[in-house]
This record gives structure tokens, C-alpha cells and sequence, in this order.
């Protein structure tokens, strides 16, 4: 075993291991019956270790001893009598290797002090330690460390969020969502992450999108483009308004948009179903709406668009309808 392998075994048991290092470590396990045996004692050994090594420090010395009294007791016997006395003694030495380099990367990348922070009521403003700032949409929840590694800053959203990074070249800011992961240096833009669809929005500046499905390559966005990741499609159109920030900015603004494409923003803005019940006496080119709402009710803009089109609406259990009779 070289120190490569002995690497991607502590983040295994972390947790952080990436795809490709899980593929190498496979190849190792598959690679002969010895390292299959030394990485089940390692396992055992790691999980016995683990008290030791979740303090805020770690007292290396009774670190040592301790693992030592470990092995001696419940390890050394149980080796396979077949391997060398040599490679026993190499298997203790890299499972006392891997359980301290796995200490050292909680306390190093993955040991930082993180809030989790849910905008119940409102929308909410926080300010993170590098100065960049998110408004968070009512019901969504962020996720974010109190200070950043020194080598990327990272968060983690549910829900929906206008982000305005603070431009910093050596740090790149990273959202994570069920979905996909956000990249960027510095800029401003809309992140809307649902179960099994993301939507990310750039008003300023440059991001790059990547899906978390594997095999799909990262997508850039400059200002004005939009990209909706939903069930392994990746969707770009460009933005031609700033309805997809309504409910930051308490404004809906229509121009000759199309019906389907109002009632869309207004389901969105007011977080209510709203459907277009087609038929054959409903001709959606000719529907088109020009209006501008800021910060009114949901039953006097569907007044109006009801007034405007000459449709219907009914109300079916939450959603609202708009037929034509």
C-alpha cells in the first residue's frame, strides 16, 4: 500500500471521497484477498479509534498508546496466522497512519464551525464572514460555515436565494444543492433548488452550473441567461425580466408576455397552484398581458388577468384555473 491509497481509505471513512477515488480504491480491494483483509482490520480499528479522535484536540501521544493497547488486545490475534509477521506489523502501522490522517482532515476540512439558518416567516438578509450576501426566500434554508477554508468558500442551500458574492479570485464560492453545485468568484445571481429541479439565474457577472448526476459537464452562465437542470436535462434561455426576483423586489412586471408564461411567474411570486385549462376555443398566441403589480394581493392580480384575457377562473382544491366557456 502506498501513502495514495492509505489517503483515499481516510476519506472513505470520512465521507469525502470522490467517485474517482472510490474507483481506485476498488481497484486496490479487487487487486488481491490481503488488501481486502488489511482494509476490514483498518475499518475495525478506525471505529474502535474513533472516541480518541473526536475531541477538539487530539492528544497525540495517548492517541498512540491507546490505539496501541487496541491492537495488542483485540487486533494483533485475529490477524490471519498465513500473512508474515512483517506485513502484520505494516498492517497495524497503515490503520494507526490512516485513522490519523483522517483525524486530520475533520479537524483541517472538515472540522469547521457551521450554522444552519431557515427564513421561517420572511425573506431574510445574512451576511457571511467574507462580506458576501444572501437574502434567502421565506422557507428556504442556507446552510454556511462561520468562518471559510482557506482555499474555497462553501454553502449549502435548500430552497431559493439571491446570492451577491464578494469577488475573490483565489477563493471560488460554491453553492451545494441536492442537485448541483454553483460556482463562482464574485457576482450576483438567483439559485432556486426544488426536489429534483434547479434553477440558477446570473444578473451580474459569470457562473458555471454542474449537475450532480455524473458524466455531465459544467454549464456557463454570463448575465442574462437562465438554466434549468431538471431530471438530467439542462436547459439555457436568456432572461428578458426580472420577474424570477418578484418576490425579492415585491414587483411583477408584464410586456406583451405570454399567458403561460404570466401564470407561471404569478405561481411562482405567490407560491399558489395556477393552471390554463386549454381548449379548442383558446388561442394562446393571442393571449399576451400587459401589466405591472407591485406588492398586491394574489386575488387582485388574478382579477385582472381574468379581466384581461375575458377568461374564467374556478378554484379546484388549491389551484387556480383559468378556462375559457
Amino acid at each position: 500500500m502506498n501513502d495514495q491509497i492509505a489517503d483515499i481509505i481516510a476519506k472513505k471513512l470520512q465521507g469525502t471521497a470522490s467517485q474517482e477515488e472510490l474507483a481506485q480504491w476498488q481497484t486496490w480491494m479487487d487487486a488481491s484477498s490481503l488488501n481486502r483483509i488489511q482494509y476490514e482490520h483498518f475499518v475495525r480499528i478506525w471505529q474502535e479509534s474513533g472516541p480518541i479522535l473526536t475531541g477538539p484536540t487530539v492528544d497525540t501521544d495517548a492517541a498512540w498508546s491507546k490505539l496501541d493497547r487496541t491492537i495488542q488486545s483485540r487486533y494483533e490475534s485475529t490477524l490471519p496466522p498465513i500473512i508474515p509477521l512483517y506485513l502484520k506489523r505494516l498492517s497495524i502501522a497503515i490503520a494507526i497512519f490512516v485513522a490519523f490522517v483522517a483525524a486530520w482532515y475533520f479537524w483541517h476540512e472538515g472540522g469547521q464551525s457551521w450554522e444552519t439558518f431557515t427564513a421561517a416567516n420572511s425573506n431574510q438578509s445574512i451576511e457571511l464572514s467574507d462580506g458576501s450576501v444572501i437574502l434567502l426566500r421565506k422557507g428556504s434554508t442556507l446552510k454556511y460555515p462561520h468562518s471559510f477554508k482557506a482555499h474555497e468558500r462553501s454553502v449549502q442551500l435548500t430552497g431559493e436565494a439571491f446570492f451577491q458574492v464578494k469577488h475573490d479570485e483565489q477563493k471560488p464560492f460554491l453553492i451545494n444543492t441536492s442537485n448541483s453545485m454553483v460556482k463562482v468568484l464574485g457576482t450576483s445571481f438567483l439559485v432556486h433548488s426544488g426536489k429534483t429541479t434547479d434553477e440558477v439565474v446570473v444578473q451580474e457577472g459569470r457562473v458555471s452550473v454542474q449537475a450532480n448526476r455524473t458524466g455531465q459537464k459544467a454549464v456557463e452562465l454570463i448575465a442574462g441567461e437562465r438554466l434549468v437542470l431538471s431530471e438530467g436535462e439542462a436547459r439555457q434561455s436568456t432572461v428578458n425580466d426580472s420577474n424570477y426576483i418578484a418576490w425579492k423586489t415585491g414587483l411583477l412586471d408584464f410586456k406583451g408576455t405570454p399567458l403561460k408564461q404570466v401564470l407561471e411567474d404569478i405561481e411562482h411570486y405567490y407560491d399558489i397552484p395556477v393552471q390554463l385549462e386549454l381548449s379548442d376555443s383558446i388561442d394562446l398566441e393571442k393571449l399576451h398581458v400587459t401589466a405591472r403589480f407591485e406588492n398586491q394581493p394574489a386575488e387582485q392580480v388574478l382579477d385582472e388577468i381574468r379581466l384581461t384575457t375575458g377568461l374564467e377562473t374556478r378554484k379546484q382544491g388549491d389551484t387556480i384555473i383559468f378556462y375559457k366557456k
